[in-house]
């Protein structure tokens, strides 16, 4: 079974499960049928030798019965028996004999007359009696006469006696049932291969996007209840759309670093050649060529650098542990840092709360924080003015950086979290265009968000929401 295919295999184990299940109930039905019908027979072997013996009456010496007619009397002991009409000594298969105490048949009949002479009889229990091949149920009744003396009722009847109608039935059964597990089987195969057609489809999928052909393409899993299969389906859409986007994203981040590293290779790549090209270079012209290679370098270290960091976000690897931190004092000290590192740059203002915990990464949190403060220091105007701002508000911590500089037009909000996006000119003043794209990852690994309200002129203000 190694090399069928799951429509087949499912089918097969359904026949097997079926003929397993079929064959025990088939079993069930046929013991349980035949002890209820052998019940039903010793019940009725019961009443018939009960209803009987109402029907016997015996007349001694000396008293003479009145004839009725219908009812039959014969001679015992000097006396007389009487046998009522309703007296049946063949009834149903059940036969009916009254047997003197030396177990002589005086009336009725006798089912078992070569075993009747050796079987003791028991008053009121029914027992078996095997007379050649078959088996009787024998029940008998003892009825005392006037005077003295007994007599026996003695009823018989083969307990198999229905056995040509339960053949019947089970010949007839065993005829049906590999129709029934035929017509089981092809049902099976029918509603198991449109329950596996999502599958099918998913295979041809992900065979086309093995072979290169369409990254965008879908499964149909139709409208309605959702199955397993279905769910499989749904979860291989949701795959392929988000690694479809990875990879989209992934020709995009190619396409800008390849952008944003090009201007300055290039002038590195200028610069050398003018110095190879000129016979002899003066000290400030050298020292303007190195000063200019320096800076697109340093430029190109921060880029790499920070692609480094946007890819160990990503991949959330353990470098940025997580645990539990005091945000308080984990604003306090980075713009305390801040403006000792930056000497006179800017005015920076802080509003920061009290006691706020969360779960996080320091390193990252305290990255994003920096990473916002040189946002400011850069775009802000001619003395920039920058206002932190930490609190808890309706069960989130929320930090703002504000700044009074150039500010974003609306259209652009969106975008400037986007890797090596710049709004315009006058903001590409030496940053590597992912500084914001890190602050935005920083927030949602730590199931958080960004946002920004600005207006041209009038500075911005960028909002991170953090759960508290």
């Amino acid at each position: 079974m190694k090399n069928l295919t799951i429509r087949a295999k499912i089918t097969i184990w359904f026949i097997l499960i079926l003929i397993v299940i079929l064959g025990l109930s088939y079993a069930v039905f046929y013991y349980s049928s035949q002890a209820g019908t052998r019940e039903l027979i010793k019940m009725d072997l019961r009443e018939t030798v009960e209803n009987d013996m109402d029907e016997i009456r015996y007349y001694p010496p000396g008293k003479e019965p009145h004839r009725i007619e219908g009812h039959e009397y014969q001679k015992y002991r000097d006396g007389w028996l009487e046998f009522e009409d309703d007296f049946d000594d063949l009834a149903d298969g059940v036969g009916v004999g009254l047997f003197s105490d030396q177990q002589t048949l005086l009336f009725g009949e006798d089912l078992i007359p070569e075993e009747s002479s050796g079987i003791p009889m028991q008053e009121g229990q029914i027992h078996t009696v095997r007379s050649g091949p078959d088996v009787f149920y024998v029940y008998e009744k003892k009825m005392e006469l006037k005077g003295g003396g007994e007599l026996w009722l003695r009823g018989s009847v083969d307990r198999d006696q229905h056995r040509e109608e339960m053949s019947s039935i089970f010949q007839i059964s065993l005829i049906l049932l590999p129709l029934l597990i035929i017509l089981a089987a092809i049902c099976s195969y029918l509603i198991t291969k449109r329950s596996l057609r999502p599958i099918r489809q998913l295979i041809d999928a992900a065979e086309n996007i093995s072979a290169g052909r369409d990254l965008k393409q879908r499964i149909d899993i139709g409208a309605g209840e959702r199955n397993e299969v279905q769910q499989l389906a749904s979860s291989f859409n949701g795959m392929m759309q988000r690694l479809d986007g990875s990879f989209e994203a992934e020709k995009q981040f190619t396409s800008d670093v390849s952008h944003e590293l090009r201007t300055p290779v290039a002038t590195i790549l200028a610069q050398c050649e003018l110095a190879l090209e000129e016979d002899q270079l003066t000290d400030d012209e050298a020292r303007e060529a190195i000063g200019l290679i320096q800076r697109q370098g340093s430029r190109m270290s921060d880029m790499i650098e920070d692609m480094l960091d946007l890819n160990r976000i990503d991949r959330q690897q353990d470098k940025y542990p997580f645990g539990q931190l005091d945000l308080t004092a984990l604003v306090r000290e980075t713009c305390d840092d801040f403006r000792i590192s930056h000497p006179g740059e800017l005015d920076l203002e802080t509003e920061i709360g009290e006691g706020i915990h969360m779960e996080g990464s320091d390193q990252l949190l305290r990255r994003a924080l920096i990473n916002l403060l040189e946002n400011g220091l850069r775009y802000g105007g001619d003395d920039p003015k920058v206002r932190v701002r930490l609190y808890r508000k309706e069960g989130q911590v929320f930090l703002e950086v504000s700044d009074d500089g150039i500010g974003i037009a609306p259209d652009q909000q969106e975008r400037i979290f986007d890797r090596f996006y710049q709004a315009d000119p006058a903001r590409s003043s030496g940053g590597s265009g992912l500084g914001l794209a890190i602050v935005r990852e920083i927030a949602q690994v730590h199931g958080g968000r960004i946002g920004v309200s600005s207006a041209p002129g009038e500075g911005s203000t960028f909002t991170m929401a953090l759960p508290d």
